[in-house]
Order: structure tokens, then sequence, then C-alpha cells
């Protein structure tokens, strides 16, 4: 969460700090919940960021200082043009590539509470790293002899994909390394999170299993991240 936080706090300061002084408790909690949502639709439809960004913020800012806007909803209403919608969130996550392994460790971790039915999922820490890794199902490196089905520059463009993307515990994650479908399945039908188990589900991993996946996932990914509260 504070990593997504930060990676907009440029844009949002003035309107963090008017929320800060003018919401009661209850509102800027769920306004805080809400940048949150915004930070991740900004980051995988294309960035919030920029001068007509920054502008609306500082004009929202201005309104709740002036007393105009006193609670979340309005201040949706206030910046609902700038805000990825449902369709356009969805639409991004289904193609998008995920290279940072924090922000790859939060987004999952925060999907595998949602699939778990916590009530606020978005609000956890980055996945700890010391316990839990990240891993690429199609490996980083992957050999076309053990991975026939991405020949040539097919391991480039979907080694990164968010469905290619699972958390498993450290130890697994250590043995499998680089190894092929046929020994990573049954390792990944073993992990008690959820989404990583689902993988194994399928007889095969090719592009067609992690489009897929990322399918299921930019579902999740819109009520996990609302546009609004």
């Amino acid at each position: 969460v504070e990593t997504l936080l930060r990676l907009e706090l440029v844009q949002y300061r003035p309107l963090l700090l008017a929320v800060m002084q003018h919401f009661t408790t209850a509102e800027l909690r769920k306004t805080l919940r809400t940048m949150v949502a915004w930070s991740v639709r900004g980051l995988i439809v294309g960035g919030i960021g920029g001068g007509t960004y920054e502008r609306a913020y500082c004009e929202a800012a201005v309104k709740v200082r002036d007393g105009k806007i006193k609670n979340t909803k309005a201040l949706l209403g206030e910046l609902t043009a700038i805000i990825p919608t449902d369709p356009e969130f969805r639409s991004a996550f289904e193609r998008a590539r995920v290279t940072k392994a924090r922000i790859a460790r939060y987004l999952l971790m925060t999907l595998e509470r949602q699939k778990c039915g916590e009530s606020e999922p978005e609000l956890v820490p980055n996945a700890d790293e010391s316990q839990v890794n990240l891993e690429h199902v199609l490996p980083r490196n992957a050999k076309s002899s053990s991975w026939p089905a991405f020949p040539g520059e097919l391991v480039s463009t979907w080694k990164d994909r968010i469905g290619n993307l699972v958390l498993l515990q450290v130890g697994p994650n250590a043995a499998i390394g680089n190894k092929d479908w046929t020994v990573k399945r049954p390792i990944l039908k073993a992990s008690k999170l959820a989404l990583t188990k689902h993988v194994a589900s399928n007889v095969d991993w090719t592009p067609t299993e992690i489009e897929a996946r990322q399918k299921e996932l930019a579902a999740l990914a819109v009520k996990a991240w609302p546009r609004g509260i």
C-alpha cells in the first residue's frame, strides 16, 4: 500500500493534506482506501500524472478546504473524469505486464485476499519477501527445449504478464527454478494460496492459459480496487 501511494504522492500531496485536515476520521479512512485504488488503476492503465491531473487534484484540494467537498463520494464526483473506469481498468489489467517484484507481490497478495473474501483486501503491505517469493511460472530464462510453446521472442512477451506470476513459499520456489511445467505443476498444486493452487489445474502452460488466467485476475481486480467506496 505505502509503495503505491508513494508512486502518486507528488500529484496527491495537496489533496492528501486538505483531506487530512478537513475530513472526519471515517471519511479520511475511506478516502485513503480510494486513493490506493486510484493509484493501482492509474498504474495499470498507464499512470495518473502530468499537468492535467495535478491541476485537478489541486482544484479538488481547494474545494475540500473551502468546505465544498466534504466526503469521498463528492471527491470522486469531482475527479471522475480522470479516474479509470471499470471497463478501462479491466481491459488494461488483462494485458498488463509487471516487472517490479514488490508491485507484483502486492497485486497478487491483494487479489488472493479478494479471492478469499477479505473485507479490505487492498490494505495489505507488500508480501514479505523472506517468506513468500514471486514466481514466474514461465521462467524468465526459459529454455525452448523445456517450454516449446514459447519459441524465440515469446518468452520476453509473456514472462512478465500478470497471468504468469504467482506467489510461492521460499522453499518450493528455490526448488523449481527454471524447471519445466511437469516439475512445477505438482509444487504449485501443493500451495496453500488459492490463486497459486488454481494454476496447477491447467494441463499445460502456454500463452492461452496465461491469457485466460489474466482475464480471471482482471475480474477480481475490479472488485479489489473499486473506483469508489
